[in-house]
């Protein structure tokens, strides 16, 4: 028996629908066709109006079928009956069921049943969300006519509930209809999403150019202006839209969102620090939450991270916080060195549904893991993330980069210069760097940061250098003193003294991994191994772990170069420790120049780790599934190759377990 899906689960109200196709043969094919070939018309009937709707309200399945048909239908279980929100919600008894129901119901009837389906809701006075979103898609499904009205409310609706492939479909339908002008706002927002900025470019301009009011124009010419900036990187044409539709006229709360408008877009190309102090302009009270939203991107950019959280709470205090602001949580939380948290959130995020068309929101997040994980040395995760990362436009579309291009391309170049792969490190840095636009100056921050480490992994550690140390500057000089922070820090790993720049910036950064940075940066200038030591313990408390092996692998050089190898010993085996849960992650810092470097075992390894969490030997045998005597064993080894005598130094050497 054998079938094949086509599709995707979804969740609605809480109940989880089968959306696509299910394609069946063998004996699963005849099965299924058997226990809905036995059915009399009234039965059919009522499964087929359940196939265009399920899950669907039994209030609204009932009063068009006969009474005793759902009975029967239940009993026999070729349908379920449960209850969400309250409700009684009737489904099929299986998904296979819908599948052969609509590929073997006739056309004209299946419009039947959709516009029997939207009548009927329309008749209960259906007002919710997704009761306007199901009455359009049946009405257009069924080939009525549908109205405007309906159709446009329906795009807005499902524009807010974030699902971008209906928005466009419910646009398409009301542009048909003659609602261009009516819908053009929302065509606008959704086209831009869908990857469309050119299409959408069009569609406004064409819907602006006809007889408008001043308010109707102000509303469609920030949507403009919004692609324009956005979509397309024109700041000039971008700025001309606003400044024609904002006149004198127009009532308070347009101008306000006109100049919220202006301030979102100076976010991506202005200096930080002014376009911060834009955001405590006063504006009508519905559109504060813009501000604020904007506010917080500028701190983050800022690198003030502690202040980023404190502004994202505020501001979702009142309602549940947006995608937008818990993506913002978890960049901040990222770059402040609060890892496990950031990735926590992000995960929780990523289970959400992500429409394919929507780009945003799945980059944002799979930028945040992919870094975690080259924090933690694990480049094959960091790799694999930023390649899922990366929006791919369909089969022979050519379509212009978006803003959020350039980002991802960045992260794919990071990831794949970490893992050794030069090929597609200056591959991805070439699409970056086309991606980029002026309009864009602080998301191309990003390219400039990942510039310096695909020439690393060439070899040309000189230009590397030099292209972290330009990167500083240029986030400097827009105020972006979070990439900075990563740009310095960049430059010190690649042998440039960074400490007093970094020192400087912990005077308004205060969280711990600019901290450790500057730290970091401070050790490699004095040629501290002490230091370079405390310093891994640092970030390994943080989670960085790529870091501290780098600065153990520093600190090894060091007391080899001062005639001190048992400390170069110990040093070498605290990296190897930290090193060997590594994946395809490559440094020039990670170099310790020692050929017969000094490693401990796989097994050491583990019995080290669990001395140094304050097990007993036989609770490590325990887990080890091995003998006490045996533990004792290696950890005289370990004892042995590190120099050391008991737990104590062990935990000073090998660090935090």
């Amino acid at each position: 028996m054998s079938g094949r899906a086509v599709g995707s689960l979804r969740a609605d109200d809480g109940i989880w629908s089968w959306h696509g196709a299910i394609e069946l043969d063998g004996r699963l094919a005849e099965l299924v066709r058997s226990n809905l070939g036995r059915l009399d018309p009234a039965h059919r009937h009522a499964l087929e109006l359940l196939a265009y709707s399920e899950p669907v309200e039994l209030d609204l399945l009932a009063p068009l079928v006969q009474e005793e048909a759902l009975d029967d239908l239940e009993t026999r279980g070729l349908i379920r009956v449960a209850s969400s929100d309250r409700r009684a919600v009737v489904r099929l008894g299986h998904p296979l069921y819908g599948s052969l129901l609509r590929a073997t119901c006739p056309t004209l009837r299946a419009r039947a049943h959709q516009r029997a389906l939207a009548t009927a809701l329309e008749e209960t006075g259906g007002r919710r969300r997704e009761d306007l979103m199901r009455i359009a898609t049946w009405r257009l499904d069924s080939g009525a006519p549908t109205s405007v009205d309906l159709l446009v409310a329906a795009a807005e609706q499902a524009w807010a509930a974030q699902d971008v492939t209906l928005a466009e479909r419910l646009c398409r339908g009301a542009v048909a209809a003659g609602g261009l002008n009516r819908v053009g706002h929302v065509f606008g927002q959704v086209l831009m999403h869908g990857r469309a900025p050119s299409e959408a470019e069009a569609i406004l301009a064409d819907v602006m150019s006809g007889p408008l009011s001043a308010e109707d124009l102000s509303r469609l010419g920030a949507t403009r202006a919004m692609n324009l900036h956005f979509g397309l990187g024109d700041i000039e044409l971008a700025d001309a839209v606003l400044g024609s539709v904002d006149v004198p006229s127009l009532p308070t709360d347009l101008r306000d969102w006109l100049r919220v408008v202006r301030v979102i877009s100076a976010a991506q190309h202005s200096h930080v620090t002014s376009v911060l102090e834009r955001t405590h302009q006063p504006v009508a009270p519905h559109l504060s939450v813009h501000m604020q939203r904007t506010r917080a991107l500028c701190l983050l950019h800022a690198g003030r991270y502690s202040e980023v959280l404190h502004e994202i709470d505020v501001y979702s205090s009142a309602a549940e916080p947006d995608d937008g602001a818990l993506r913002m949580r978890s960049f901040a939380l990222a770059f402040a060195g609060h890892l496990a948290e950031a990735e926590a959130l992000a995960l929780t995020m990523h289970t959400r549904s992500f429409d394919e068309l929507a780009f945003t929101g799945a980059t944002s997040l799979y930028s945040v893991l992919s870094f975690c994980a080259r924090m933690r040395g694990n480049g094959s995760q960091a790799l694999r993330l930023a390649r899922e990362g990366t929006p791919k436009p369909g089969p022979g579309a050519v379509t212009p980069p978006l803003i959020f291009d350039a980002i991802a391309l960045a992260n794919l170049a990071f990831a794949a210069a970490l893992t050794g792969d030069t090929a597609l490190a200056q591959d991805s840095l070439a699409r970056a760097e086309t991606a980029r636009r002026p309009a864009w100056r602080l998301a191309g921050l990003t390219v400039s940061l990942a510039r310096s480490w695909v020439l690393a992994a060439t070899g040309d550690l000189p230009a590397a250098t030099a292209a972290a140390l330009g990167a500083a500057d240029e986030c400097a000089s827009l105020g972006a003193h979070g990439s900075e922070a990563m740009a310095l820090h960049d430059a010190a790993r690649l042998g440039a003294d960074t400490s007093r720049r970094l020192t400087d910036l912990t005077s308004t950064m205060t969280d711990p991994l600019t901290s450790a940075y500057a730290a970091h940066a401070t050790a490699l200038a004095e040629a501290s191994p002490a230091l370079l030591e405390s310093t891994a313990t640092a970030f390994h408390r943080l989670g960085a772990t790529l870091h501290a092996a780098e600065a153990l692998a520093a600190a090894t050089r060091l007391h080899r170069t001062q005639g001190n190898p048992r400390a170069a010993s110990q040093t070498s085996a605290r990296q190897a420790l930290l090193t060997r849960d590594f994946d395809a992650a490559h440094t020039p810092a990670l170099r310790t120049d020692d050929p017969c470097r000094t490693r401990l075992t796989r097994r050491q390894t583990e019995v080290a780790r669990l001395a140094t969490s304050g097990l007993t030997n036989q609770q490590i045998a325990a887990q080890l599934h091995t003998s006490k005597r045996t533990v004792d064993n290696h950890l005289h080894a370990i004892y042995g190759v590190l120099g050391v005598t008991g737990r104590d130094a062990l935990r000073a050497i090998l660090g935090p377990p």
